[in-house]
């Protein structure tokens, strides 16, 4: 079977009620979440979108849920 991408698991982002996943493509090192952070750290305009992304991820991780 030709694959390529995997699915993996963010380590970090692993909570009571949700356990995060990206998409890895082969031909990469980084997972597209990871790579897209990487893009954005440096974009100023964003900062506060990306506090709230991670406000949001850890409340759906452990009160919401998916």
């Amino acid at each position: 079977m030709n694959s390529f991408a995997t699915i993996v698991r963010l380590d970090e982002f692993q909570f009571s009620k949700v356990k995060y996943y990206s998409i890895q493509f082969d031909e990469n090192d980084k997972n597209e979440f990871y790579d897209f952070l990487n893009r954005m750290e440096n974009v100023v305009e964003a900062a506060d979108d990306l506090d709230r992304l991670f406000v949001w991820i850890e409340i759906i991780g452990e009160t919401v849920g998916a």
